[in-house]
């Protein structure tokens, strides 16, 4: 099976290293960019995306230091994706069937049912609502890119945080 396929105008570009049980591994996060008027940096990126969801500043600093340089595997069996995302301070797996709700915890880690649908055959988007509580409005979503790059968008209410990752 593979993982995703893109269709691009005249062609159609698939991942052919994820087929079966095998995995698709993406890392070294090369760049990412927000969508914020006040930010100028990554570092600023993840800081103001962090502090919107109304992290404390001490946790803000570990988070943005261990998301520097991140990397992330992904296998897919059917609709069912299983991603983990590994950095230094912690390692984080989810599993999920695109279509069907399921649990999870936000970035800040607040419990939350997502429900993952494809855009396109190379695009997942994700809305997130938490299960108690107030706090923004969350979501991501994940496109593999004709150039074989991963980008990871999040959002918490106005603020966009997009990352884009390479094959090892």
């Amino acid at each position: 099976m593979q993982i995703m396929s893109v269709l691009v105008p005249g062609n159609v570009f698939t991942l052919t290293m994820c087929l079966s049980k095998r995995v698709c591994s993406l890392s070294l996060c090369v760049y990412h960019y927000c969508v914020f008027p006040l930010c100028v940096c990554v570092y600023a990126c993840m800081c103001v995306f962090v502090r919107v969801q109304g992290v404390n500043v001490m946790l803000r600093k570990i988070a943005v230091a261990a998301a520097s340089k991140p990397s992330v595997e992904i296998t897919q069996e059917g609709e069912t994706l299983s991603i983990r995302t590994f950095t230094s301070v912690r390692t984080t797996h989810v599993t999920f069937t695109v279509g069907e709700s399921f649990n999870e915890a936000t970035v800040d880690g607040r419990p939350c049912t997502s429900l993952p649908k494809w855009e396109t055959d190379s695009k997942i988007s994700c809305v997130q609502t938490l299960q108690k509580g107030e706090g923004p409005k969350t979501a991501w979503t994940r496109e593999i890119t004709n150039d074989g790059e991963l980008i990871l968008t999040m959002s918490a209410d106005d603020v966009v945080c997009t990352r884009v990752y390479v094959r090892e």
